[in-house]
């Protein structure tokens, strides 16, 4: 109880930190900040700072909330919220959203800074991490690859889950490599099109999974 204590304290912390932040940097932003940037890391849309506002202070939090929430309304009960994955997912979340929510505040403040292939490496990121964690996922209705077919199969999931995790990781690790190696233009290409390889690849396997056991039924 007490480690949890510690670990939701953790938490709550890296959900202050980019509201402090923008505390500090309120005066003097300017009233018109940029709300959006494309794959080459140019601002392509603005807002008001009120809004930037919203986004740091409830973007995080509302993240958290859900996933305390999931294990409590789960009918099949398989997240098990004290599990050592399931809390690393948290934590991770926690950390990836704090640092993006002050990622875009420093942003506001030197739109010069180009942010597009680094914003592919936090992506890659998430995606290793995220590929490695849904490959012990058991079957649920909130977290994972939720085909029909992987739905009404254990065995189908697993598979499903495998494979998509390694998909995703692998779509992780390329993301990173083009953005490091690449002009945001091209690494912007090879990200999506790891993300269409990525959603297709357990889609596809877990239909011809489900046919194949079928097929040996009858």
């Amino acid at each position: 109880m007490k480690s949890n204590t510690k670990l939701e304290g953790l938490m709550i912390l890296m959900m202050l930190m980019p509201v402090l932040y923008l505390a500090m940097e309120w005066k003097t932003m300017p009233d018109t900040v940029p709300m959006h940037f494309n794959y080459k890391g140019e601002a392509d849309r603005y807002g008001s700072k009120m809004e930037l506002l919203a986004l740091v202070v409830l973007m995080n939090p509302v993240v958290y909330l859900l996933m305390k929430l999931v294990p409590k309304i789960d009918p099949k009960r398989k997240i098990d919220a004290d599990s050592k994955q399931y809390i690393s997912l948290r934590i991770i979340m926690s950390l990836i959203l704090s640092g993006l929510s002050a990622y875009i505040i420093y942003l506001t403040m030197h739109s010069t800074v180009t942010s597009g292939n680094f914003m592919l490496i936090i992506f890659g990121t998430v995606f290793i991490l995220l590929g490695n964690y849904i490959q012990t996922v058991k079957p649920n209705y909130f977290i994972g690859i939720k085909t029909p077919w992987a739905l009404e199969n254990a065995d189908n999931w697993r598979y499903t889950h495998r494979l998509g995790g390694k998909a995703m990781v692998i779509c992780g690790a390329v993301t990173i490599l083009a953005a490091l190696f690449f002009s945001p233009q091209t690494a912007g290409i090879i990200f999506v099109a790891g993300i269409i390889i990525e959603v297709a690849v357990p889609f596809v396997f877990s239909y011809l999974f489900y046919v194949r056991n079928k097929n040996e039924a009858a």
